[in-house]
Order: C-alpha cells, then sequence, then structure tokens
C-alpha cells in the first residue's frame, strides 16, 4: 500500500505506518524473539496462546471472528 505524503495524519488514523516505523518495529521485536510471519497486507490473521494479531486493518473481520472464537473456547 502506498501514499502520498500529503495526509500523514490521514495514513495513522487508517493504520498505516511508514515502512522505516514497521523495519524499526520488527527488528526491536525480532530481537526479543518473536518470529513475523508475514511481510505483506493479506488480512492475516494469527494466534499464539492468548495473543491475538492481524496484519492489517484488512483482518479487522478475521480478527473479531478469531477473538470471538478465542473467547468461547471454541
Amino acid at each position: 500500500m502506498k501514499f502520498g505524503m500529503r495526509k500523514p495524519s490521514l495514513k495513522m488514523a487508517i493504520g498505516y505506518m511508514p515502512g522505516h516505523l514497521k523495519e524499526l518495529a520488527a527488528g526491536e521485536l525480532q530481537k526479543k524473539g518473536v518470529k513475523i510471519l508475514n511481510d505483506t497486507i493479506t488480512g492475516q490473521v494469527h494466534r499464539d496462546r492468548i495473543l491475538l494479531t492481524g496484519d492489517s486493518p484488512l483482518a479487522s473481520n478475521a480478527l473479531g471472528r478469531l477473538a470471538v472464537e478465542t473467547l468461547l473456547g471454541e
């Protein structure tokens, strides 16, 4: 996803994080032993014990469904 630099506040409001910040965050997490599962925006979700994550705003519906399944104990 590529956005022009004219509306930085809009980008942050929709969940977009500029590329250099993503790499910084991912690098720090990897130093702590976190395995990064993907590097694209596909709507992918993942559950690791009680941590639920999604790769982008596209994952919101699937993440909600995963949260309900998790809370109800599947």
